[in-house]
């Protein structure tokens, strides 16, 4: 693959990256999260971890089922907006559902062991 063809493939990948955040945005400052807008950015949040995060960890079988080598650049791209929206998701978590109250943090994540 080209190296033109490689920026605009990392710029697509940027641009798909922060439209979710924009969305989301856009929506909270035009009131249009729903009837439980916290609920909204924190399962919002935790969705677009998960789709980064698979997309991250699909790189590496996809470039060796398929031979495409070049799929490698694109991976550590896509693995900092899992970071990104994974950090995301705690602090909407931490801040909205828990009031910064590391006490009550602790005690739900203990209480269920799938956060």
């Amino acid at each position: 693959m080209k190296e033109s063809d490689i920026r605009f493939v990392k710029l697509l990948i940027l641009a798909n990256g922060v439209v979710p955040l924009a969305l989301l945005i856009w929506d909270q400052s035009h009131n249009k999260l729903g009837a439980n807008p916290q609920n909204f950015l924190i399962l919002t949040t935790g969705m677009m971890t998960l789709i980064f995060l698979t997309l991250t960890l699909a790189v590496t079988p996809l470039r060796k089922v398929t031979g495409l080598n070049w799929l490698i650049q694109f991976r550590r791209m896509l693995g900092l907006y899992a970071f990104f929206y994974g950090c995301l998701h705690f602090l909407c978590f931490f801040s909205l559902d828990r009031a910064f109250s590391i006490a009550s943090t602790l005690a739900e994540m203990l209480k269920r062991k799938y956060l």
